[in-house]
């Protein structure tokens, strides 16, 4: 992530390299909030996924209350990323989640999808 002092100061970045920085830049944040633990910051309070371990307590339903987590955190701390979607990507060995939604950059509407890991937070 660029610098304030680096923005004012460099020259200005073309369209599609702006484009490609903003999606690195949300793909890094989903990551720090699949990574953070819902309600361990008194600041943020809905930042991050509920805990693990409400899969083995719950079941189906705690990945439901996962992915509902990580869905409410992304509209509550991602503007950049409107009408943000969370799904489960079924049939993978760890759980997955496919994040899509809008990203508008320097005004423009432009699609946006990844899949994270939950465990390790690794992006695809």
């Amino acid at each position: 992530m660029r610098s304030l002092l680096a923005e004012l100061t460099s020259d200005p970045i073309a369209p599609r390299e702006h484009a490609s920085a903003v999606r690195r830049e949300v793909v890094e944040a989903i990551q720090r909030m699949v990574m953070a633990r819902r309600g361990r910051s008194p600041a943020a309070p809905h930042f991050g996924m509920e805990d693990s371990a409400s899969i083995y307590e719950h079941g189906e339903a705690g990945t439901d209350l996962l992915r509902a987590s990580l869905e409410d955190s992304l509209r509550r701390h991602e503007p950049r990323l409107v009408g943000a979607s969370v799904q489960v990507v079924p049939g993978t060995s760890s759980l997955r989640f496919a994040i899509t939604g809008v990203l508008h950059v320097d005004g423009r509407p432009q699609s946006f999808a990844v899949e994270i890991d939950a465990v390790s937070g690794a992006a695809r």
